[in-house]
């Protein structure tokens, strides 16, 4: 342990301390597509965030949505889905720079999980979309692929600043796999379709949004907040 010490540290008696990581930096620019749903998911916000609902609510657009953008707006996002890649007509039209800032991870054994939470601990992810984390159990016989991936996610979060999203699909009991990440998560976020779109509802509030195109929006007839700022005069000639 001595070897660890810095000459001065151990003659006063103090424990040497590496220097903290780089603070993840933030954006404007890093939207869903719907700002109301931006508020309910916290989306920017140092958190490990748990998204869940059914089939058809749209927790693969959002965790695509929400790792494009800080792609394209930000700095590097990672988007891990378990099982199969992500279709690459779901990120056409993302400029270059998106492109090469978005890293894709795919987690299909034991092994990939460990690489990818290895991953996570030593590349500088701003945003990190995992989608579908109930399928982690699927891949191996043990809990090991879980608690890999949810202690990696969160230590990212706590010690570098980071935002996770973490889709969950919901099985007759509720969300599958809930119990790995809810020691881990600071809010969870529910899904529900509904006749004028898809309802998302947390402990801080709830958003209505649309998907149209496989893009996240406003549902139809719905008015858009007005912009904060200074409120325009119109000048009257005399």
């Amino acid at each position: 342990m001595g070897a660890l010490l810095a000459p001065d540290a151990r003659r006063a008696g103090r424990r040497f301390k590496p220097a903290p990581p780089p603070r993840i930096v933030r954006c404007d620019g890093l939207t869903t597509g719907s700002r109301a749903l931006d508020r309910v998911l916290g989306l920017g916000s140092p958190s490990l965030v748990v998204i869940h609902g059914g089939r058809g609510t749209g927790k693969s657009t959002i965790l695509r949505s929400a790792a494009a953008s800080y792609a394209a707006a930000c700095g590097r996002s990672a988007l891990i889905t378990v099982g199969s890649w992500v279709n690459p007509s779901a990120l056409s039209g993302l400029p270059e720079a998106a492109l090469d800032r978005l890293v894709l991870i795919r987690i299909s054994d034991e092994q990939s999980a460990i690489a990818a939470s290895r991953a996570l601990s030593l590349l500088g992810f701003g945003l990190v979309a995992l989608d579908d984390a109930s399928e982690l159990s699927g891949i191996s016989r043990s809990a090991a692929p879980q608690s890999y991936i949810s202690l990696s996610l969160s230590r990212a979060v706590h010690r570098r600043g980071m935002q996770a999203l973490v889709a969950l699909s919901e099985g007759p009991s509720g969300a599958r796999g809930r119990d790995y990440w809810w020691p881990f998560a600071d809010r969870f976020v529910r899904l529900e379709r509904l006749e004028g779109g898809v309802r998302a509802a947390s402990a801080d509030g709830e958003a209505l949004f649309a998907i149209v195109g496989g893009r996240i929006g406003d549902p139809p007839g719905r008015a858009r907040p007005r912009p904060r700022g200074r409120p325009r005069t119109r000048r009257a000639t005399i």
